[in-house]
C-alpha cells in the first residue's frame, strides 16, 4: 500500500512538471510576441525621448531636421564665455544653416509616415488649441530658418504656419508691426529692431528682430529699464485683433513698454497669450 501511494504521487508530480513547463512555453511564446528583443547595440540614450537624434521628446521630426537641431545645440553648447565671440560663431551657424524659430502651426493634412518637411510639431496642451474640429486645432511648431521671412512665406498644402507678432505705435502715432517667436518676448527696442534674450539646454544667446523679420544673433545685453506692464491703446488692440488668423489662438492679450535705446523713452508693444 504504501508503494502504491509513493507511485500515484511521483506520477501525478511528474504531470504537474510537465503541465508547468507546457504553461511556461506557452507564456514565453506569448512574451516574445508582445515584446521583441531588442539588442543592446540598438540602443542610445537619445531614444528615451525620441527615436531620431536631436528631435524633441513627443514631436514629430524627421531624422534630417533632428541631426540639424543637434548640430545647432552642440554649437550652442561649445560657444565660448565671451559675449562677442560666442555671438559672432552663432551669427556664423545662423547665416549657414539657420536658427530655431518657433511658432503656431494648424496641420491640415496629418501622416503617419516619416516626415519629408524640416518642420518640429508638438501636441499643443492649451484647451482652447484642442477643438473637436479638426480645423480649429493648433499645435506648436519650430523650424530651423535664417530668419522669419521665409515663415511668413512659408506655402504648403499640409501646413498652415501663424507667426507671432507684435503690434506697437510709433513716434508718428503709426501702427508698425514686429514678428517674433512663440511665446518669446522683446526686452528692449532701438531703430533697428526689438531684443530678446534667449535660453536653450541652459545656454543664453541674444537676438534681434527688425520688422520685416530679418534675424540677427547679437551679444546679450541688459536694457536701460526693463519692460513695464501698461495699459493697451485702442489702435494697437484693433490691430492685433485684425491679425489674428484663428479666434481660439490666444487666450487674451496684454500691452508692455519697452525701452527705447534710440528714442531714449518707453514704446509701448501688445502681445497673445495662451498656456504655452
Amino acid at each position: 500500500m504504501k508503494n502504491s501511494t509513493i507511485a500515484i504521487i511521483l506520477i501525478l508530480f511528474a504531470f504537474q512538471v510537465q503541465s508547468d513547463e507546457n504553461h511556461t512555453d506557452k507564456s514565453d511564446s506569448r512574451d516574445k510576441r508582445k515584446f521583441p528583443v531588442i539588442r543592446q547595440e540598438d540602443f542610445k540614450p537619445h531614444m528615451l525621448g525620441h527615436i531620431h537624434e536631436g528631435c524633441p521628446s513627443n514631436s514629430t521630426c524627421s531624422k534630417k531636421t533632428g541631426l540639424s537641431r543637434k548640430k545647432w545645440v552642440d554649437v550652442l553648447k561649445a560657444a565660448p564665455i565671451d559675449k562677442k565671440k560666442a555671438a559672432r560663431g552663432l551669427e556664423r551657424f545662423r547665416k549657414t544653416y539657420g536658427i530655431p524659430l518657433s511658432f503656431w502651426i494648424y496641420v491640415t493634412q496629418k501622416s503617419e509616415a516619416e516626415p519629408k518637411h524640416d518642420l518640429i510639431i508638438w501636441d499643443s496642451h492649451c484647451p482652447n488649441h484642442q477643438a473637436k474640429e479638426n480645423n480649429k486645432q493648433i499645435n506648436l511648431g519650430e523650424t530651423l530658418t535664417k530668419d522669419f521671412k521665409s515663415l511668413l512665406n512659408y506655402k504648403n498644402d499640409q501646413h498652415k504656419i501663424m507667426v507671432s507678432k507684435t503690434f506697437t505705435l510709433n513716434n508718428n502715432g503709426k501702427v508698425e508691426s514686429y514678428p517674433h517667436p512663440r511665446a518669446d518676448f522683446p526686452i528692449f527696442m532701438d531703430s533697428t529692431g526689438i531684443y530678446f534674450t534667449r535660453e536653450e539646454e541652459g545656454k543664453y544667446y541674444g537676438m534681434r528682430v527688425s520688422k520685416s523679420g530679418l534675424v540677427n544673433i547679437i551679444p546679450l545685453t541688459n536694457p536701460k529699464s526693463f519692460p513695464q506692464e501698461v495699459k493697451c491703446p485702442d489702435a494697437l488692440t484693433k490691430a492685433f485683433d485684425d491679425y489674428i488668423q484663428m479666434n481660439n489662438l490666444y487666450m487674451g492679450r496684454y500691452c508692455k513698454a519697452l525701452w527705447n535705446r534710440s528714442s531714449k523713452k518707453f514704446q509701448t508693444f501688445i502681445f497673445g497669450w495662451s498656456c504655452n
